[in-house]
């Protein structure tokens, strides 16, 4: 099974400063982790077929997650925080217009949330949160930072004077909604396969366009 590299760090029980050896065995796990949970789903996977993916032992893989939901939750929030960045410091949105950030913002959420890895997530977490609520739940979390950054950047402009919002919680969500199209669901079920760099960019700008000026002649 052919296993790619990890973004960004997943913690281990046994803390942050690692012995070599020890941390190319946490992220031979995380690795594998992440293949198997996306290629057979969460109930299906065992720490048996992780170790084993991972080629370490099973009592290794417990050394560092206490079982698979802890597992498996490190590794959702290491693919959603690839959807978004904890705080929009890169954005340079203090140097920049509204409409600038915000596209930079939708161009990296949807880039982020078409790839193939995060449509398998999906897939995964829809087709198992029926039997385990607390996959969906953990998934929604992170819809919700998501949300939270958004309105916060929004609030923060609308003190600035600059936009004008009755409701900034609302308005995140509705941001998120707009520029998300009926894209992700064509990918969910397999109307499409992949979305172009240009279609991406051009959802984004004509979106926050849209947000921002909303489409009535003035």
């Amino acid at each position: 099974m052919k296993r790619s590299s990890t973004v960004g760090p997943i913690a281990s029980k046994l803390g942050t400063e690692l012995r070599p050896s020890s941390r190319r065995k946490h992220q031979a796990i995380v690795d594998a982790a992440r293949q198997v949970f996306l290629e057979q789903g969460f109930a299906s996977t065992t720490m048996d077929a992780i170790a084993a993916s991972a080629d370490v032992s099973k009592r290794t893989v417990y050394k560092h997650f206490d079982d698979k939901h802890a597992l498996f939750a490190a590794v959702v929030k290491m693919l959603c925080d690839k959807v978004v960045p904890p705080t929009l410091d890169e954005l340079d949105i203090e140097a920049s217009e509204p409409v600038t950030v915000l596209v930079r913002l939708a161009n990296q959420i949807l880039s982020n949330i078409y790839a193939s890895e995060q449509i398998a997530l999906l897939r995964v977490v829809v087709t198992e949160s029926q039997t385990f609520p607390e996959l969906g739940s953990l998934m929604y979390e992170q819809v919700e930072n998501t949300e939270s950054l958004i309105r916060d950047y929004l609030l923060t402009q609308q003190k600035k004077g600059v936009i004008n919002l009755p409701d900034a919680d609302l308005a995140a969500r509705q941001f998120i909604g707009l520029i998300k199209t009926d894209l992700q669901l064509q990918l969910l079920f397999g109307r499409r396969k992949r979305v172009h760099k240009s279609e991406i960019e051009k959802i984004a700008q004509t979106s926050v366009e849209l947000f921002l000026n909303g489409a009535a002649v003035r």
